[in-house]
């Protein structure tokens, strides 16, 4: 953080209303109360209705409430927050709210110059209407995002057009709104809060118990909750042709987790299920590593961070003793730590079937990092390793690379 951007936002949130004073030394130690009340503050400043959860006493409650964040305003503002950052609630978080600072301080700089050319000369009796501003940008880029999907979707629609109409008397009507399943292609993308929450997860999860022809399946951002995702998971249950399924930053907690889990069981289509940047937590791993156990038909789990820690590392090792149709599996952004690591280690001996693993930040130490290196010894399957982000240090890294090139020299491994 530089003297620059704290200048900057200290007086672009005077400007904007902020009914505190923030100075410098508010962010020479962690304090993320108050980074939660800005963003809280700055986020009903873009949109009022806009619900946020306001614990933020734990933990996972904390790792929540950043995520809500975030994802509303990638969604809604096209602004990209480094997560990780705002959680650390120092001054590098300042940066980030400097982004979301700026966009609001610029809408109410335009408005006032376009007063002042209109003939409005009285500052001191001027005041801005900071939300009609804010709704017109919201709107101006709700359209464009809305053209260019809808664009996107009439070209691929186009591009099938010949095949859809041989096959329409075959396939089933199964509609969600307007959005016809047997007129579409055999990949559906729906990102966004395009869906609707919880009524449109309803909706396509009616639809997805009567098409058999729709194969991938898109439903990022859509703040479907455990409520949306638990409908989508009976579905898939019943479902059969489906063969990938991303979910992430849909606020999916242990509930439909567990739902899913279940749906994995019965499930015999499903090769890819993406659950990255979800809160299920340790629970939600125990859940969906039991399911493992006796599903034969995914091959890629994505569980880039789910808050996942130490013991879910070790349910996850425990079904890879057992499974042997996961091919990758991305555990990026937790935090299994070196007992975690340990666990991976151990089934990496007895697994054959995996062949892409990502243990990128995990707090692995230099001793997690080589137990995995070592478990190359007896496994000679595995084609790609990440590493990254763990704290090897330059003589746990020697030890590794010296480890893969005599027992693995095919395998790569990014350290």
């Amino acid at each position: 953080m530089s003297f620059r951007d704290l200048r900057n936002f200290t007086e672009m949130m005077r400007a904007l209303g902020y009914p505190r004073l923030v100075s410098m030394e508010n962010f020479r130690t962690p304090n993320f109360g108050l980074v939660a009340e800005i963003l809280i503050w700055l986020v009903k400043s873009y949109e009022p209705q806009m619900d946020l959860p306001s614990d933020v006493e734990t933990e996972s409650d904390r790792v929540f409430f950043i995520k809500a964040v975030a994802q509303f305003m990638a969604t809604k503002a096209h602004i990209r927050l480094n997560t990780k950052r705002l959680y650390q609630a120092e001054g590098y978080a300042v940066k980030e709210l400097l982004k979301i600072s700026s966009v609001l301080y610029n809408a109410m700089k335009t408005k006032e110059l376009s007063g002042q050319e209109a003939g409005q000369e009285e500052s001191s009796r001027f005041k801005f209407d900071l939300g009609s501003r804010v709704s017109e940008l919201k709107e101006a880029r709700r359209l464009a995002s809305e053209i260019t999907a809808k664009g996107a979707s009439l070209y691929d629609l186009l591009g099938e057009e010949a095949e859809l109409r041989s096959h329409s008397s075959l396939s089933p009507v199964c509609s969600l709104g307007t959005v016809r399943l047997d007129l579409v292609p055999s990949s559906l993308s729906i990102r966004g809060r395009t869906l609707y929450g919880v009524v449109g997860a309803r909706n396509m999860a009616a639809a997805l118990r009567e098409n058999g022809a729709l194969r991938n399946l898109d439903l990022t951002a859509n703040l479907l909750h455990d409520e949306g995702v638990q409908a989508i998971a009976g579905a898939i249950g019943v479902n059969q042709s489906l063969t990938s399924l991303h979910l992430q930053w849909n606020f999916i907690k242990v509930g439909a987790t567990k739902a899913l889990a279940h749906a994995l069981t019965s499930n015999t289509s499903l090769n890819l299920l993406d659950l990255q940047e979800n809160c299920i937590g340790d629970e939600g791993m125990v859940c969906l590593a039991n399911a493992l156990k006796n599903n034969c038909s995914l091959k890629t789990l994505c569980l880039q961070g789910v808050s996942a820690g130490r013991s879910g590392a070790i349910a996850m090792a425990t079904a890879l003793m057992v499974n042997h149709s996961l091919h990758t599996l991305d555990l990026r952004g937790n935090s299994i730590g070196m007992e975690g690591a340990k666990a991976l280690a151990s089934a990496l001996k007895h697994n054959h079937s995996l062949k892409s693993l990502n243990l990128q930040e995990n707090g692995l130490g230099m001793d997690g990092a080589i137990f995995i290196a070592t478990a190359l010894r007896a496994n000679h399957q595995l084609t790609y390793i990440n590493l990254q982000g763990n704290g090897i240090g330059e003589s746990g890294a020697k030890v590794i690379s010296d480890t893969i090139r005599t027992n693995s020299p095919d395998c790569v491994v990014m350290i």
